[in-house]
Formats: C-alpha cells, structure tokens, sequence
C-alpha cells in the first residue's frame, strides 16, 4: 500500500453541522415559551461520545446569537457557553468569570455581588498582587460598581497593601458616608438596595469559605437582573459536564457525587435562569441532594447516534461523492443498534463517520481513487484503516498520546525523551486536527475518549511489552508526583497523581495497584485526606473484587477504609452501612471473635458515639474490649484504644469521674508504650484536658491543650484536622475564661482550616462555627450569633439529624440568645423542645439535661412567672436556694471537639 505524502491528518471543515431537528425544536420551545422568575427551567442532553453534543452545542449557541441579532427588545437575551473540557472552566472563580464575561458581553448584565466577593477572594489567594492589577486581569470589562469603591478608596488614601479585605462591607462600616459619598450615588443606591444585605458577611469568610460562596453571590446577581421591570432572558450552557470528573476518580459514591456541588449551587440560587447541560450521563443530582426533587425540574434527553439521512446528509457535506462509499461508511459507524432501513432510528456514531471521511481526504490526498472496500464495515475496522492511512509518524505519535487522557506538556516530554527518540525530534501539533484532539485555550488537550480506548485496546494487543513498559513509566512519574512517601504533606494539587498512578500501574498489573493504593490508605487517613481516600477505595474496590475475591482480607480492608472516610467524611448512613457489611463478611471469614472483627464492631461504635447514640456505643465498646482483652491483651494498642473510646462516652454522657480515671489510666500505657509525642498519647491528653475543662479546672487544663498542640503541629503540621481540634479546644477554654479576643482569634482561625479540609457543611466545621458563635453571643454580637447558630441548626439537622445531642446543644444556645435578648416566648418553646430530645438521649440526670433544666427556670423568671420556675426546680428535686437570675450551672457552654 503506498505511503500517504501528507504529513497529518487533515480536519473536516468545522462549521459543519449534524442536523438534530428534534433537538433545536425542544431548544427553541423552551426557549421562547416564558420563563416565571421562580421557575426552574433545566434541559440536559446526554449519552456516550461521538454522537455530535459538539455539533449540536454549536448549533444552540448559532440559534441564540442569530436570536440576539434579529430580536434584541422583548425581552433582551443573555447568554454564555462555556466548556468544562477547558480546565480553566472546571475551577469556580474562572468558570463564572468566564459566565459573568459573555452575559455581559452580550447583554450588559453587572455583577457587584459576584465581582466584590471574587475580588476579595484572588486577593486572598495571590496577596502580593495589587488590586488595581487583579482588577485589570479578571475583570476586563463591565465592573462600574467595582470601580466606584476602588476610586473611593484611593480617594481616601486607603488602598495600599492592607486593604485587601475588600469588598468592603468593613470598611464601610468605618468611613460611612464618606466613602459612601466619593463612591457615587450609582453605588449607595446598590448598596442600599441589596449590597449591604449580601456582602454582609464576606469579610468574615475564609479562602475556601469564600470560593465556595461564590455562586450563591453569581446567583444573587442573577436575581437582582430578573427582578428589573423588564428582566433579560438569561441562558447558561454547560458543555462537556463529565470533565469536572477528571483526574478525581471514579463518578461513583459519596465523594465523586459532590464535585459538581458549586454547579448545583448555582442552578439551586438562580431560579428564572435557562440551564442546558450536556454530557455523557444522566445527571445524578436527585442522588446526592434527593429532598430538592430535582427529578422535577430537570428534562433529560438521549442524544443517540444519527439516522440514516442525517449521516448521508453529513457525509455529503464532507465532500463523500460515491453513494456506494456512503452506504459503506454509514452501515460501519452503527451505534450497535441493528441496521434498519427506518430512516429515523438514530444509530450511526458521528464520530466514525468522521473518521472515515478522514480517511476518504487521505486517500484521494495519495491521488488514489478510494473504493468501498478501503472502509471498514465495523468499528474497528473504521479505526484500522484511518491508522493505516495516516503517515508512519502521525501514526507513532498517536499511539503514544492515548495513554493519556490529558495530554499535559511535561509528561508528553518525558514520553518523547522514553519512547520516540527524545523530545527535540518529536512535533505532537502533527496531532491537532478536530477529529484527534480537542483543543484547550491553555494549551491542554484530550485524545477524544473512543479513540484513545480503541488505541489502547490496540495497543495491548499488538505491542503488550510497550504497553507495559510506557504505563510502568507513567506509574513511575505520577507516583513520585503522588508524595506517597510523606501524605500528611502533600499539597491538594498533588492528590489527583494517587490516583493517576494507581490508573496506569492497574493496565499492566492490577494486583499490584490494589496493594499500591493499599499502602496510601493509612498515610491519607493520618494525613486527614478523607475525600481522596474515598475516591481511592472506588477506584481500587472492582479491582480487588475481581483479582482476589469479594470476601479475601485485602479487599474486605479497603472496605473498611472507605467506611473509614464515609464516616470522616460525615456520611454517616453510608458509613454506617459499610461496617455493617464489613463486619457480616469478617465474621463469616474470620469468626466473630477475630481482633479484626472486633476492630470493625469498635469503628461502628465510634459511629454511634459520633452519631449520640451513646447507649449503643458504650455496649459496643464494652463487648470489643473482652475481644481484645482475651485475644491481644489487657495492654495491646488495640485494646488501650477501645479503652480510650469508651472514657470519650464517659465523659459525652457526663460521668467525667470515669472519664478521668479511665484516660489517665489509657495515657500511662500509652506513654510507657509509645512515648509522649506519639499521636495515640496526645490524643488521651487532649481528652484528659477535655475533662479538665467541663469540670471547670481551666488552670490544669490550658497547659496540656498548649502541650498537645505544640507536638501536633510538630508532626501533623498546622492544618491538619487534629490539629485544629486541638485550637478549637483551647479556643473554648479562652472563651470559659473570658479571654474573648483570643478565643474569638482562634476560632476564626479553625474556621479557616476546617472549612478548607471538609467543606461548608461537615459536622466538625458546624461545631467550630458553634463556638464561634458563642463567642459572638458572649460579646454581645446577638444577630451575628443568632444567624450562625442557624447556619450550624441547619446543617447538624441535615447531617446528624434532629434529635442528635449536638443538634439540641445549638438549639440550646439560641434559645439563650433569645432570652438574653428579651424574646422569652421563643426561648422558652426552645428550651422545652431541647428538654425533651436531652431526657431521651442522656437521660434525665445529665449535666446539659440539667443545664436546660435550669435555663428554662430562668426564662420563667426572667419573664415574671416565679412560681413557675420555683415548682419546676423543685419538682427535679433541686433546692430553692441554688436559684438565681442567672444559669444555675453557667451559661451554656459548646460540646468541646
């Protein structure tokens, strides 16, 4: 066969288009039927590649411009598109940058909310820059409101360094009407009408917390556009919506559900908003966030493979003259459906077409008149015969490119120094046609997916020693890129490599991966990597089900892993689910005696502990330390841990005589064992303090929260989740001692980590803003404490459910705030409703039972209704005389963590 002259694949003309006539029309219904401004309006097209989504995005973004073009009154329409393929847009910031930059463009829409907030956070994030620069760089158009403040502030002589807290709601708050005054009335009419309102709290937000905040502030703007007396119509599209996944692991389970988050966000708080979403899959938010009925308001459509007509239309249109090459060519690229002669059964893949009408140009290229037999009469032999015409290099390049699915400049480097004779003599732009690659504006680009599996199958088969050798060589790369050697360190960054390098290790040899992956699992755990150990344990768990059995030790232990970070995670139903299944599976395997066993039954009962169900945990505890005890010993780590773990429900359910004994008794062997510095000790000296500080013993507490933090930051290092514990703790310690300035520093600066670490609406950062919010309450800050406790009701009733301890403790604390403001009414509806859920969770006795017992005497008193509060400390059997105006046992104070 000869040899093409040519020296790469030449693309189809790209304004070409697939027809989808059923397609546009449900567009443009939608489109032009009215939209309420409370009404949500979702269309999503899905199904696997090479069917033309790419095609018919453009077509949709051709209808809205010819739209814009030839009806710009009633009403004005606003647009944007942008694609998660690019991996600007699959980050927040830029992605509603990129949104704010064409709704802007193409209809003039303002965003302050948006631009303030996302000013504050790039400050944030890139300190040293200025802001005039940032103003520059992100925001090249459309921002009047955001330089009116800027002008105002150099007006004033306070832009410099140190005011990188805007957007400002401080600041206004110290100049007032002056810099209202020199930022305009366009501003102070803004302000006033929804500014203050929502940038209220931005000042205070985090990095993290403030990134996640973002599309909440997009869609306030959004509303505030719809709200006008004559409102645009506003339509976001969504492209490509798979690739938020990738690089994080599989689209399975808890965590993978909750990466698209902040895209839901936005949807959730633009209501009135046109969303078209296309991908591969079916959206799963009904999944993750079932109670807000998205099944409702989502209209999902398959996008399959194109009829009969369609693809002759198409191949016609790429300049295929021969109708007997065009029946050829159409019956190859079938979806899989049978062939028919139904001229509207959608079954022919547009992008095998494509391919053959790729190869078609090369043939006619080498000044040879193609013939039906040179394309193939399936899939594979579609991709055989492009391979064979393409030119020997262009060939070798794209081989080597499809064991990668992102085609990132260094590591094409590295493959050309390894494979192709060293990167000076290797030109992968020879790649870059449409059919190939898809293109980033940053430079990255993708092997399209059917054609890089296709490859890879090829691969595997005709050159198995090669193909081992190059996914060894990415191994190799991605594992030294992984920091496996030292997790507790890694940067978030260098995450998605752990779960590269378990990829190209699993082509070759899969056994090995599961161990690979088997020994990241502790270090990511100790490192409080939870959300990348779950997305681990997905990846490897069919791989060990497969190559070891579902029931051998290895794979029932990334069971236990996955468990692990559920319940770290804060799912706890998951969790709860998955130890259960562990432990039915170690019990028929290991017996129910098995330390193993034993250790699963010691993770369940830490999940009740976590969960109140304290009666259930201190069984648990109790049944695994005879395990323990008559298998490992009275001194075995394993056994001083369950020991440990029973103390900690001790002290939950205010026995702290034996909470105290019990952890001084676990500390002793632990420190004869293991030493002081080790994890396991400070963790007991931290509880031990704990004890120290309910109990009221401030002096004898400090010292060892001081003593534990020092080592934690030592070892673990300053954002590790236990070490923000242990800050939080003395944190609330400051704040028992009234030392509010340090306590309420603190905090904030646990805040800062816990949100970064777990995200806005994890258990352990609604605990922390608890006792942020006690602080607020204990300076009184009423309305700053009372929108946090809240905040932190709404998401403990969410994730620990209502009648959980906790969940009472914040409604405890408002209704104290409620009292302290006069509002005894619903202060006392409040503590009547905490009352109940304390007597049936810990009992009538315990010390927060008796807590609201005594703050609710108050309300009666406070209130004028002393009788009352005498008849209901009497009738607890408490004395008169203990009564006062204030808390009997004290205000009340956040469960430490």
């Amino acid at each position: 066969m000869p040899t093409p002259t040519h020296s790469q694949p030449q693309p189809l003309p790209s304004e070409l288009f697939t027809d989808r006539e059923v397609s546009k029309k449900r567009f443009k219904e939608n489109l032009d039927k009215p939209q309420l401004s409370a009404e949500y309006r979702i269309l999503s097209w899905f199904g696997v590649g090479g069917q033309g989504k790419t095609a018919l995005v453009e077509e949709f973004d051709r209808i809205l411009k010819s739209k814009q073009a030839t009806a710009r009154s009633i009403p004005p329409l606003a647009h944007a598109l942008i694609d998660f393929e690019n991996a600007n847009n699959r980050a927040i910031a830029t992605a509603l940058l990129a949104i704010r930059g064409q709704l802007h463009a193409t209809s003039g829409l303002h965003f302050p909310t948006f631009e303030f907030a996302c000013l504050r956070y790039l400050a944030l994030t890139q300190p040293d820059v200025d802001l005039k620069d940032l103003r520059t760089r992100f925001f090249t158009a459309g921002a009047p409101y955001l330089d009116s403040l800027l002008q105002a502030m150099f007006a004033l002589g306070e832009l410099g360094g140190a005011v990188h807290a805007i957007p400002g709601f401080s600041l206004i708050t110290k100049y007032g009407t002056k810099l209202l005054g020199k930022a305009g009335q366009t501003f102070i009419d803004w302000w006033n009408d929804s500014g203050g309102r929502t940038l209220y709290d931005i000042d205070e937000l985090s990095q993290d917390a403030l990134l996640r905040r973002l599309p909440s502030c997009f869609g306030a703007d959004l509303m505030d556009a719809l709200a006008r007396k004559r409102p645009p119509r506003i339509v976001i599209m969504l492209d490509t919506y798979e690739a938020l996944w990738r690089g994080r692991g599989l689209r399975d389970g808890p965590g993978a559900l909750r990466i698209d988050d902040w895209v839901r966000l936005l949807v959730q708080d633009s209501p009135g908003v046109m969303f078209i979403i296309f991908g591969r899959d079916k959206l799963r938010w009904h999944e993750i966030d079932p109670e807000a009925r998205w099944n409702d308001v989502i209209s999902e459509y398959l996008l399959g493979g194109l009829n009969r007509r369609d693809a002759n239309a198409l191949l016609i249109k790429w300049r295929v003259q021969e109708s007997t090459i065009r029946i050829r060519m159409i019956a190859g690229s079938s979806s899989g459906e049978s062939h028919t002669v139904d001229e509207q059964t959608e079954a022919y893949l547009p992008f095998y077409l494509e391919l053959q009408a790729l190869t078609y140009r090369n043939i006619t290229a080498q000044g040879r008149v193609p013939r039906p037999e040179d394309f193939g009469s399936d899939q594979p032999q579609i991709l055989a015969r492009f391979l064979e015409h393409l030119d020997g290099e262009s060939d070798k390049l794209l081989r080597v490119a499809s064991y990668l699915s992102a085609l990132d400049s260094e590591v094409l480097d590295m493959l050309s120094d390894k494979f192709l004779g060293g990167r000076a003599s290797t030109d992968w732009s020879r790649l870059y046609g449409r059919s190939l690659i898809s293109e980033e504006r940053e430079g990255l680009r993708f092997v399209h997916n059917l054609l890089r599996k296709a490859l890879q199958k090829r691969e595997q088969d005709d050159r198995p020693e090669l193909y081992r050798d190059i996914h060894q060589a990415l191994f190799d790369w991605f594992d030294i890129r992984s920091g496996s050697s030292e997790l507790s360190t890694v940067a978030q960054e260098q995450e998605p490599a752990v779960l590269a390098a378990i990829r190209h290790l699993s082509q070759f040899d899969q056994k090995k991966a599961v161990h690979w992956a088997s020994t990241q699992m502790p270090q990511l755990d100790e490192a409080g990597k939870w959300r990348i150990l779950e997305e681990v344990c997905q990846l490897v768990l069919p791989l060990a089900e497969t190559n070891y059995g579902a029931e051998h030790r290895l794979t029932t232990t990334i069971w236990s892993w996955l468990a692990a970070a559920a319940l770290s995670n804060g799912h706890y139903v998951e969790a709860e689910a998955l130890y259960k299944r562990v432990q039915a599976t170690q019990e028929r395997t290991l017996g129910p005696n098995h330390p193993s066993t034993a250790r699963t039954l010691a993770s369940l009962a830490n999940l009740y502990g976590d969960t109140g169900r304290y009666v259930e945990a201190e069984a648990l505890y109790e049944h695994v330390r005879v395990i323990q005890e008559r298998a490992l010993g009275a001194e075995h780590p394993s056994t001083v841990t369950t020991l440990a773990n029973l103390a900690k429900v001790y002290r939950d359910t205010g026995r702290y005589g034996e909470a105290e004994a019990l952890y001084e008794f676990v500390q002793a062997i632990q420190e004869r064992t293991f030493g002081p510095e080790h994890p396991w000790t400070t963790a007991t000296v931290a509880n031990l303090a704990s004890v120290y500080g309910d109990t009221g013993r401030y002096a004898l507490a400090e010292p060892l929260f001081k003593r534990v933090w020092a080592i934690r930051e030592k070892v673990l290092g300053p954002e590790h989740p236990l070490t923000a514990t242990t800050l939080g703790n003395l944190a609330s310690l400051y704040l028992d001692t009234g030392r509010y300035a340090e306590a309420e520093a603190l905090q904030e600066r646990v805040r800062a980590i816990k949100e970064k670490i777990f995200g806005l609406e994890h258990p352990s950062t609604a605990k922390t803003l608890a006792n942020l919010a006690r602080v607020f309450r204990d300076t009184g800050r009423y309305a700053e404490a009372e929108a946090l406790y809240k905040r932190v009701q709404a998401i403990q009733e969410k994730t620990l459910g209502q009648e959980h301890p906790l969940a009472a403790m914040t409604l405890a604390n408002l209704a104290c705030g409620y009292r302290d403001t006069g509002r005894y009414a619903e202060a006392e509806a409040l503590h009547k409703r905490v009352l109940a859920i304390q007597e049936r969770t810990l009992g009538p006795e315990h010390p927060s039972t008796a807590t609201t017992l005594a703050n609710l005497a108050n309300v009666y008193s406070d209130s004028g209704r002393y009788s009352e509060a005498e008849a209901l400390l009497s009738a607890r059997g408490r004395s008169t005389k203990k009564f006062s105006v204030q808390c009997i046992l004290g205000p009340l104070r956040c469960l430490r963590i």
